[in-house]
């Protein structure tokens, strides 16, 4: 038996429990609920429809601060297919979580030269399983040891036939490309980012604006506000070429209609504060 939880807020909840790959039982707010009757009701889909509703009500109130904090969760499998000009071929480009970035990586290095290169910059994240590597996949400590490692340390072990000597910027250049490519998605029509930025800005112009931080590298969230005809506040200026600053996170934007009878702030619709992790 695992549980795993839907939605939890609180002392609000909803939780599934699984008998292998069937739902077997459904908690709400801690609580089993008692199907009765409806035996042969679908669980799974029972609480899928209490999360929804749950996060109806959640979200339908009025909060003075909202700020959203989105994971890899929230772009996993989510893109549309791209064209590549060169090949001429469509290729499948959807969200990974970092592990499956980490798996990409190793397909592209091999995996022995990526255990060389992880020896080198002393990324010991790793467990033995009948003597073979188990490694936390975790790119981002990987690439932090790395840039320190790359001022310092060289490569001085003997080339093998099926591993090449290793040079940590050049190596550190291809795994922040592969993570790039991977992670340029181009927004679907039907992402759930376009209903749920709607959503959350639907509230008082006078109240602060929502916030959304995001540790993911793509740009889902920022498409999903650009097709949405938002105002995008990023840290960067408004004016050519756009330039970053954190005094920028400050502003807002009013209007200043000549006909208005009252003098205070007209806060104009739809603006929104982005906070990206990370570009590369």
């Amino acid at each position: 038996m695992s549980k795993k939880y839907l939605f939890i807020n609180g002392n609000k909840s909803v939780a599934v429990e699984y008998d292998g790959d069937n739902v077997s039982e459904v908690y709400i707010d801690g609580n089993r609920y008692d199907f009765g009757d409806e035996a042969n009701t679908n669980k799974l889909d029972f609480a899928n429809t209490v999360k929804r509703k749950k996060y109806a009500e959640l979200l339908n109130n009025q909060f003075e601060n909202l700020v959203i904090l989105s994971g890899a969760g929230s772009s996993v499998d989510i893109g549309q297919n791209i064209i590549d000009d060169i090949l001429e071929i469509e290729i499948e480009r959807k969200g990974k979580i970092m592990s499956q970035l980490w798996d990409a990586v190793e397909a592209k290095l091999t995996k022995p030269l990526l255990e060389r290169f992880c020896d080198l910059v002393t990324y010991k994240e790793f467990e033995l399983d009948e003597d073979v590597r188990k490694y936390d996949k975790n790119l981002e400590k990987l690439l932090s040891l790395a840039n320190i490692a790359k001022n310092f340390v060289i490569d001085t072990t003997e080339e093998a036939d099926e591993i090449k000597r290793i040079n940590i910027e050049e190596t550190i250049k291809i795994i922040e490309h592969l993570i790039k490519e991977n992670c340029t998605l181009k927004l679907p029509d039907d992402a759930p980012h376009l209903l749920f930025i709607e959503k959350i800005t639907k509230r008082k112009v006078t109240l602060p604006r929502v916030k959304v931080f995001t540790l993911n590298y793509d740009t889902l969230f920022e498409q999903a506000g650009r097709k949405k005809n938002f105002t995008i506040i990023d840290g960067f200026s408004f004016s050519h070429p756009r330039t970053f600053s954190g005094r920028n996170f400050d502003l807002d934007i009013v209007s200043r209609n000549s006909s208005r009878v009252k003098e205070e702030d007209n806060f104009v619709q739809k603006v929104s504060i982005f906070t990206n992790h990370m570009d590369l």
